[in-house]
């Protein structure tokens, strides 16, 4: 049975991962033929784009998508939002605006179903902090950290003091996505760097201790009316690379396998992970959790409520492996947001 009628596919956003939401945003137009393709602009636009403009759009993860010849829907997020109408809107967004809660407070005002985790979930989700501090209480292992700014008084110190207490440590943004801004300090002197380099930042950043091990990430979906973690994926590193942006998006110094080569009792935990942290945060419809298994136990990270959905991208490798197609997928989260205030 096919959802997608009365449909609005929205991507692009103003975060510093829209590219990704437009690279989604191909593959879900792939399957949401019906939907009217709203493109919402870096500069605050929400435009209507043609799906021929879209699927001829290339290189999505270098170049921003600046369609021609378009519709202006509205000037602002919210003049967009009082032309929906009764119409049902799936959130191809990634980061920013889109995931933190922002958007999907306005629609819950507004009554608009829409797709994935509510406004709660998704700004809870999105800062990586609070999360934590959600997910702990289930039992689940945590790294060291540190939350601060760059203007905090006697940061220089206390973030040497803090790298110094545990070694190596991972810094990025609090309260976006984690492929943008990504740093690794091994160092008091690489801590003075970063913070020279970013002493223009306004945001709020965690740092964390560096936990070594498998890096997985897993998949939960709603499913056959209960909550289904998918397989598990991991990211194999090579010698000395990170899992920054262009590792992830251009597969420059990594592999990804779906999936991942696990015993069964190192999967059950790992999905066990990802079902605990979707129901602490409070998620819905579906979610991504990013996890490292040590010897230890296993260290959870944080919670995507928006994950990729490009072709490539974790949760629809995840879906092939559990053999649940990629179309009965997406139409269960329409009917699950067309039920969301009933």
């Amino acid at each position: 049975m096919s959802e997608q009628s009365n449909l609005i596919l929205l991507f692009g956003g103003t975060s510093s991962e829209r590219r990704v939401s437009v690279a989604s945003a191909k593959h879900l137009s792939s399957v949401l033929t019906a939907a009217d393709l709203w493109f919402w602009s870096p500069s605050g636009q929400i435009i209507s784009v043609q799906a021929a403009t879209l699927a001829a759009h290339e290189n999505v993860f270098d170049n921003d998508f600046k369609p021609a010849n378009t519709v202006i829907i509205g000037e602002t997020i919210d003049a967009a939002i009082a032309a929906v109408g009764d119409r049902v809107l799936f959130l191809g967004l990634h980061g920013g605006d889109g995931e933190n809660g922002f958007l999907q407070s306005k629609l819950e005002a507004k009554k608009i179903p829409f797709t994935a985790s509510a406004s709660t979930a998704s700004a809870l989700a999105m800062d990586k902090g609070r999360s934590k501090d959600a997910v702990r209480p289930c039992g689940v292992l945590m790294a060291k950290q540190l939350l601060f700014t760059v203007s905090d008084p006697g940061i220089g110190a206390t973030l040497g003091q803090f790298q110094k207490s545990v070694k190596d440590i991972v810094i990025k943004p609090s309260c976006d996505g984690s492929s943008s801004g990504l740093a690794f300090l091994g160092s008091p002197q690489e801590c003075e760097a970063w913070l020279q380099t970013n002493k223009q930042s306004k945001d709020s950043w965690l740092a964390e201790e560096r936990i070594n091990g498998r890096e997985l990430t897993v998949g939960v979906i709603s499913h056959n009316g209960c909550m289904m973690a998918l397989p598990p994926s991991e990211v194999i590193l090579e010698r000395n690379a990170t899992f920054n942006f262009q590792a992830k998006y251009h597969g420059v110094g990594n592999r990804e396998i779906t999936p991942a080569e696990l015993t069964a009792r190192e999967a059950a935990a790992a999905q066990t992970v990802s079902l605990l942290a979707h129901s602490a945060i409070g998620c819905f419809g579906y979610s991504r959790t990013d996890m490292i298994m040590t010897p230890k136990g296993l260290y959870f990270l944080e919670t995507n409520t928006l994950p990729g959905m490009t072709i490539a991208s974790f949760m629809p490798q995840q879906l092939r492996a559990a053999g649940i197609g990629f179309k009965d997928f997406i139409d269960h989260q329409l009917l699950l947001a067309k039920l969301r205030y009933t």
